[in-house]
């Protein structure tokens, strides 16, 4: 017999989340700012109706971190 949780998960059902939990998935790890405020290619799809900002701090310099995010991608390390 199956419990209630996995009854909804087996149906492809998301467990209803109060609202406040809903904005916390959706700007995980991005501060108040960052969330609220534009990114390039946000003018491509002005309507949209849901809009996701995530972030990650990571504690290095950009000239530590860009040779690891070079390396994801199709065709390269990451694929």
């Amino acid at each position: 017999m199956c419990g209630p949780c996995w009854c909804w998960a087996a149906r492809g059902w998301s467990w209803p989340r109060p609202p406040w939990a809903r904005r916390r998935f959706v700007t995980w790890g991005a501060t108040a700012g960052e969330a609220a405020g534009t990114l390039s290619g946000d003018d491509l799809l002005p309507d949209v109706g849901l809009v996701s900002t995530r972030a990650v701090t990571i504690g290095a310099p950009p000239s530590a971190v860009w040779p690891w995010l070079v390396q994801m991608g199709s065709g390269r390390g990451g694929a």
